[in-house]
């Protein structure tokens, strides 16, 4: 397994456990190590995630 798969499986479990920042993170370094990674996808995703969540209709 190469560094950046690592980095991109890490993110994906941090994903997975709701913790976005550091999935966050890890899809940065493995799209640093190698640009063609899937991590760059994940990026897009949560990218659009954050851009959509408004924490106003959760907490009003």
């Amino acid at each position: 397994m190469t560094e950046d798969e690592k980095h991109y499986r890490t993110g994906n479990e941090y994903r997975r456990k709701g913790d976005w920042q550091n999935a966050i993170n890890h899809y940065l370094e493995a799209v640093a190590i190698n640009p063609e990674s899937p991590a760059k996808g994940a990026l897009e995703m949560l990218g659009d995630i954050l851009d959509f969540y408004n924490k106003d209709i959760y907490n009003p």
